[in-house]
């Protein structure tokens, strides 16, 4: 055959097989009609006698660039085509389930059935699945569903702000029985609590493995960065040894992150992990628990246990003060008839915001929950610095309205404006449909324990922390020891004697209506009868399987697919038009910073109203006083000098222009250096969190600005949905940072001007010094002057003649008595405190601060920027593609059409199990 035929016959059979594979899309696998495209392709362009012809015949050439052409755009079409995404599902609150019982076994069948596919089971390298930690997460919801609908029990998870009264309540549920950590005005519980009803006790407690411990140990890698930790085994000796050194020499150092930062207290937990994992002590505390009274002596935090191991590491710690970093959940069965009614599973939880460990151990519960008890606190009304995890999940769950019960833990003696209040910002955030149930969980427990301890049901462990007390006296506070029960228990209701009638001889039963609590539980049992079937079909069922199953299915998209069905050119143009919006919406990052920050009327921005508050707490009549001491005694010492002109006392002009060249330096210096050291311990608190001004005023204000920038993005890259702004921006909640810190998602925070961990940054204190300096230039000089005129004021020969006295007559630099040094430093303060407590005065100090406020909050927006490198980084990746992206694209459409096949079986299944009342 010519070989110019053979060329020319190739390329019209690779037409053939081209049509033929077009026409056979419905009848095989798309991974496989991919895959022979690829074939047909590269065998098109690597067949000599097809480059031979194509190098000498022009219309052969244009033939096969034709057919490459088609082949590369029908492939291209049929990735789009199956991987196009429905759009997300919209929730409603108004379901009704139809046939309760078969939708539960209809839902673990499906379940199940879903399991046993293995979905993201893999052979060979690379991994389609790797770096995507979600799909073992879905698997987890999975296994859970199914148990849920089998096995499972209605969880009610408890939450709010720390020493709100959860756990107080939870074991005012166990009919008084001592199961939760109850605190004492710190955060106290540190493991999820599950209690449930049955007619005998027991106790299971869930052991954190190797795996459970990753979370935490993933924490601290970035302070670590030249630790083996591809090679770490935590069941190694030797590996444990070697991280304790680390973790321990990290915590001598000023690298070492402060106490109260979310990282010092995982450093701390690892350090708990390594010294008592697979110990004699652990292993011997673990068969020790056996009883539920047990249980909330090893579930709370240390006392100030940071600040204990910040300073002397964790030798000071014994196996009691750190097991609960072992304990991933606590199970306990209790024969309590509250719990046995409300047939249900109540979980105490550590609470989301008291810190990161707490928040990560709480997300987790709530996964599990069908439903959230919110307890409101009792000491201040509700607000976002207040109930930070409330407003977290409005925003984030979709049918709050069925999963959320609140109620409001009240003292029935206390304010009860507070109860009102809370319940109309409810009312706002959530519709007035949403009630606030109220009771007083203190006086609810009492009730609970007399009851069940008059029937003899109670050990004296249930009830030891009833037998001490603190009472305040003039003398300090005193510890009251009782001699029995009955002793305690009358002291703690003593203070209820005024609102309820004959508390001491009244029935449990009475004070239990008395307290709310029996109204509050009916509203409860009431809550889940109605919200069952929505909550473990609904919100812990199909609504969490297919998040869990879109969430893959959209990262395999992202992350394989994206790059390959966007031609070169086509994603080009997006990250293009991706990184100019970017900068555009810099700029309304930096306008709405500012308008948030520095915005309002005058005397009512955040800028004023944090330099008013920081003022009053840090020029305080304390601080005045030791000023015009301080002023008064560097004078006096300096008295040598001063006595030198008294000679020039006939001269008035020259007295003064010489005594206030004299004195003005030195009180300059003295104001430079108290009012550093003042605005050095305020840096200091707002370093370590400790700021109750940034907590309360600057925190709400951030997270209002986050949200509203949050909507700004989506609006400007509305139609790029899997393109999100927390990839590239973060919004830190402290105002003061020393170095660089990693941040959720990856993304990096700037490093702000601000406090090194051995004391103040050297380039932020030099400036200080100077503004410092300029500010108190004017009281130096104005003091000098007023101080020189009360001298030459015919009362002022008493402070001459004072230092005459302590001087002597002949030796101006003899040692004077104490008694000198007072009478002049008091004698002088009672004529210069008008003066210094001046409104010029006051309102220069206030300028200070205003104006250290305003160089913080603008070095804020100043790094509040969008990460460009990240974003340009990510660009790079997406336009250079691995040589390997095609196989991965393929497979990944493969595995997202598998996926979209489950998503339209639970979609047929809502379909069958659930109508709307407004349908």
């Amino acid at each position: 055959m010519d070989e110019s035929n053979k060329g020319e016959e190739k390329l019209m059979e690779a037409r053939d097989r081209f049509d033929l594979l077009k026409k056979n899309v419905d009848n095989y696998d798309v991974y496989d009609l991919l895959n022979d495209a690829t074939v047909l392709r590269e065998h098109i362009r690597a067949d000599i006698d097809i480059i031979n012809i194509c190098d000498t015949d022009v219309e052969q050439a244009n033939h096969r660039k034709e057919l490459l052409e088609d082949i590369s755009r029908w492939q291209l079409d049929l990735v789009k085509g199956k991987t196009r995404y429905g759009g997300a599902c919209v929730y409603r609150s108004d379901a009704k389930i139809i046939d309760f019982d078969k939708a539960k076994s209809t839902l673990a069948e499906m379940a199940e059935e879903e399991i046993a596919l293995d979905m993201f089971k893999e052979t060979g390298e690379p991994g389609l699945y790797d770096g995507i930690p979600e799909c073992q997460t879905h698997v987890s919801t999975l296994r859970r569903v199914t148990d849920d609908c089998k096995n499972g029990r209605y969880i009610v998870l408890l939450m709010g702000d720390f020493q709100s009264g959860k756990s107080t309540t939870l074991d005012a549920i166990c009919d008084g029985r001592c199961v939760s950590a109850i605190g004492n005005g710190t955060a106290t519980s540190a493991v999820p609590v599950a209690v449930t009803y049955a007619e005998k006790e027991s106790l299971t407690i869930r052991w954190r493995d190797k795996k459970g411990f990753l979370p935490i140990f993933a924490r601290i890698k970035q302070y670590l960065p030249y630790f083996d930790w591809a090679g770490f085994d935590l069941d190694n000796v030797r590996c444990r040894r070697g991280l304790a050194g680390a973790i321990e020499n990290l915590r001598r150092s000023k690298d070492c992150p402060n106490v109260g930062e979310g990282d010092a207290k995982f450093l701390m937990l690892c350090d708990f992990a390594l010294r008592y994992y697979d110990s004699s002590d652990l292993r011997a505390r673990k068969a020790s628990l056996r009883s539920i009274s047990d249980i909330s002596e090893v579930t709370r935090f240390p006392k100030d246990g940071e600040s204990k191991w910040s300073k002397s590491g964790v030798s000071v710690f014994s196996i009691d003060e750190v097991v609960f970093v072992f304990i991933d959940l606590v199970e306990c069965c209790v024969p309590s008839e509250t719990l046995r009614w409300l047939n249900c599973v109540i979980v105490d939880s550590p609470g989301l915001f008291n810190s990161s460990y707490d928040t990560m151990v709480t997300e987790a519960a709530m996964a599990m929950a069908h439903a959230i008890m919110y307890v409101l606190p009792y000491y201040k009304g509700m607000g976002q610095d207040v109930c930070k995890s409330l407003y977290t999940i409005k925003d984030n769950y979709a049918d709050v309205h069925r999963k959320l019960f609140i109620v409001n833990n009240l003292p029935l003696a206390g304010d009860f404006d507070f109860f009102e209040s809370n319940r109309e910002q409810i009312r706002g955030m959530f519709g007035v449909g949403k009630t606030v149930l109220p009771y007083d969980a203190s006086l609810s427990y009492l009730a609970q324990i007399k009851r069940y301890y008059r029937e003899g049901r109670l050990t004296d462990k249930d009830y030891r922390h009833l037998m001490r007390a603190t009472k305040k006296t003039f003398g300090g506070t005193k510890e009251i020891v009782f001699r029995n029960f009955e002793e305690g228990w009358d002291f703690y209701v003593r203070k209820y004697e005024d609102v309820v009638e004959d508390v001491a001889t009244a029935r449990p039963e009475e004070i239990l209506r008395e307290s709310g609590f029996e109204a509050m539980l009916t509203a409860l049992k009431d809550f889940i009868d109605q919200n069952e079937a929505y909550s473990v079909i609904l919100s812990n069922g199909i609504h969490l399987m297919k998040q869990g199953l879109e969430a893959i299915r959209n990262k395999l998209y992202r992350l394989y697919v994206e790059p390959y069905a966007t031609s070169h050119d086509e994603m080009v143009a997006l990250w293009r038009s991706r990184i100019e919006r970017a900068e555009e919406f810099q700029v309304k990052v930096t306008e709405r910073a500012k308008a948030r920050l520095f915005g309002g009327a005058e005397g009512d921005s955040l800028l004023d109203r944090m330099a008013e508050e920081e003022y009053l707490k840090l020029f305080t009549a304390d601080f005045y006083r030791m000023l015009i001491n301080e002023i008064c005694g560097v004078l006096y010492d300096n008295k040598g000098e001063l006595l030198k002109s008294r000679t020039l006392i006939t001269d008035r002009a020259k007295f003064k222009e010489r005594f206030t060249s004299l004195a003005t330096p030195w009180i300059q210096e003295k104001i430079v250096d108290f009012v550093k050291n003042k605005i050095l311990y305020w840096y200091q608190m707002m370093d370590r969190e400790q700021d109750t001004t940034v907590a309360n005023m600057f925190v709400p204000e951030v997270e209002n600005l986050e949200t509203r920038l949050r909507m700004d993005w989506d609006e400007l890259y509305a139609g790029d949905a899997t393109f999100e702004m927390r990839h590239y921006l973060d919004f830190p909640r402290k105002l003061i940072r020393g170095k660089e810190e990693e941040a959720g998602g990856g993304s990096s925070t700037s490093s702000y001007v601000g406090i090194q961990s051995d004391g103040m940054n050297p380039a932020l204190l030099g400036g200080l010094i100077v503004e410092i300096s300029v500010a108190v230039a004017g009281i130096a000089t104005l003091l000098a002057s007023y101080i020189t005129a009360v001298f030459l004021d015919p009362s002022g020969w008493t402070l001459l003649a004072a230092l005459g006295v302590s001087l002597g007559t002949v030796v101006i630099m003899v040692a004077a008595p104490e008694w000198a040094r007072d009478k002049f430093v008091n004698g002088l303060s009672q004529k210069v405190e008008p003066q210094i407590k001046s409104d010029k005065v006051v309102n220069l100090f206030k300028k200070l601060v205003r104006e250290q406020i305003r160089i913080i909050l603008t070095a804020y927006i100043d790094n509040l920027r969008v990460d460009m490198p990240r974003m340009r980084n990510d660009r790079d990746v997406a336009l250079s593609p691995s040589p390997d992206q095609e196989e991965l694209c393929f497979r990944a459409v493969e595995a997202i059409i598998a996926m979209d096949k489950r998503l339209a079986k639970y979609e047929e299944y809502k379909r069958k199990y659930i109508r709307y009342e407004t349908d």
